[in-house]
């Protein structure tokens, strides 16, 4: 993921989430889902840590990470009292601890190594923790031009599903969220296999 372009759009990106109702979208999805959060919770690629902070109104041990220098200062901002760190979201360097949930939204597209990512996460959760995979579908370019020089790879839900399965992860619930008239907001929790020997593919 190249981080320099959100360093230098961190600001209009943060505002392009709010004015196109995607900020709206993912406080919708929190509701669906709060039977699945426990804390300690992990969110991998915060961006400007709009998700933290309406964690934060819940849960405690909440942490945040992103690649981009400044979206973690926004993210800080938001909320002064969470840790952050800025590691590369395949490779998590700064963490050891197990978490009882993560949280990867809105940045599956712009992995180039999928499967190395997801095998990181997996490890640090703890047993019957949850990764929860929050993504838009189809994905839209926004008018303005602050994405244009990323290589972003979206996948369908059902690619997602195929993904996750393959990798033993168990979707356990799905849901989507309308965002305006020409895509939706998708959640998928997904649980960690102890038995992959018993895995039924969904």
């Amino acid at each position: 993921m190249d981080s320099d372009i959100f360093n230098q759009h961190s600001t209009e990106y943060n505002d392009h989430m709010q004015r196109t109702g995607h900020y709206n979208a993912q406080n919708e999805i929190l509701k669906l889902i709060m039977q699945f959060i426990k804390s300690p919770i992990l969110d991998l690629a915060c961006g400007p840590g709009h998700l933290l902070k309406e964690l934060s109104k819940t849960f405690s041990e909440l942490k945040g990470n992103d690649l981009s220098e400044n979206m973690i200062q926004l993210a800080k901002q938001n909320n002064p009292q969470l840790t952050f760190t800025n590691d590369d979201a395949t490779e998590l360097i700064s963490y050891h601890q197990k978490f009882k949930t993560i949280f990867c939204v809105n940045t599956l597209f712009y992995l180039d190594n999928k499967e190395k990512a997801i095998e990181r996460w997996k490890d640090l959760l703890e047993e019957k923790g949850k990764l929860i995979i929050i993504e838009e579908y189809p994905f839209v370019y926004p008018n303005n031009k602050f994405l244009e020089g990323l290589k972003l790879n979206p996948l369908s839900p059902e690619q997602i599903i195929k993904l996750m399965s393959n990798l033993k992860l168990k979707l356990i619930y799905q849901n989507n969220i309308k965002i305006d008239d020409k895509h939706k907001l998708f959640v998928f929790v997904f649980e960690s296999l102890l038995h992959p020997i018993n895995f039924i593919s969904t």
